[in-house]
């Protein structure tokens, strides 16, 4: 996990900061309270962030790839859910990245 963010997209990190804020939080009562499983979830580097033509064209020319797909994106996000049906266990209020829970 990269924690040294650059100024260059501050409006992201602000809101991965708020998302992570909001996980820590409000995780343990919802869960309490409501049975909501809140879990913030690295989903990976799944796109380059450019439009469809461009990215076509870079994969073309260079055989750039992200490493991951959004297939594998959508795989980490719902790893908790089915894990907490599997053990009975729920997860919430950590963060996941690679499948396993890591430092905020």
């Amino acid at each position: 996990f990269y924690r040294y963010k650059t100024a260059n997209h501050p409006h992201t990190n602000m809101a991965k900061a708020a998302l992570n804020m909001m996980t820590r939080t409000a995780a343990h009562d919802l869960a309490a309270s409501h049975r909501i499983f809140m879990t913030a979830v690295d989903t990976g580097w799944i796109n380059d962030e450019n439009p469809r033509e461009r990215a076509a064209k870079t994969a073309e020319t260079s055989g750039f790839q992200t490493p991951l797909d959004e297939v594998d994106a959508a795989a980490r996000v719902l790893h908790p859910v089915f894990d907490g049906v599997a053990t009975g266990r729920p997860l919430f209020g950590v963060f996941l990245k690679d499948y396993v829970e890591t430092e905020w």
